[in-house]
């Protein structure tokens, strides 16, 4: 910044060259260690669904989107992904996948598991999960391994995205 007169006023009064790691960019890209991989889950389709909130986004798509909301068969590990426009959708997202999977698996969801986000923490949402028989379990705050597989495939998701973005030449920072 200094050497392209990018700055008024800075004086550096140092012969020592910069160091060339940027810690706050160290630090931006660490995560914490996961926890061990469990050989543990459900046989039983829809027995446990695990669900993750993304957003907000940077820059909203055309369509005005902000977000996205993952639902994980624990079973089967199928993915289904639903953009919303507001964390007030996730509630409409999680009927209509209850909805689709549902009718397509011929089964019924027993377990949500989610990390107590304020989008799955409301009124009508609890009644709902009550009056369809669907138990309601949490992850412990800042450990979002306990939501792992929900987390893993946001990061996955966002940076694939990312990528695609990068090679057409185009910004995009998650």
């Amino acid at each position: 910044m200094v050497e392209h007169k990018l700055v008024t006023g800075l004086v550096l009064d140092s012969d020592n060259k910069p160091d060339p790691i940027c810690e706050p960019c160290i630090a931006r890209k660490m995560s914490t260690n996961p926890f061990p991989l469990s050989a543990n889950h459900n046989c039983s389709l829809l027995a446990l669904v695990y669900s993750d909130l993304y957003g907000p986004l940077p820059v909203a798509t055309h369509q005005d989107y902000k977000y996205w909301i993952t639902f994980i068969d624990d079973s089967t590990r199928f993915r289904s992904i639903h953009l919303l426009k507001s964390k007030s959708q996730a509630f409409e997202a999680f009927k209509d996948y209850k909805a689709w999977t549902e009718n397509q698996l011929s089964a019924k969801i027993l377990e949500l598991q989610n990390d107590k986000g304020g989008e799955y923490m409301f009124k009508e949402f609890l009644q709902f999960t009550i009056q369809h028989g669907i138990q309601r379990c949490h992850s412990t705050q800042n450990w979002s391994q306990q939501n792992g597989l929900a987390e893993w495939a946001n990061r996955t998701i966002g940076d694939r995205i990312t990528a695609m973005l990068a090679e057409l030449g185009l910004p995009f920072l998650f």
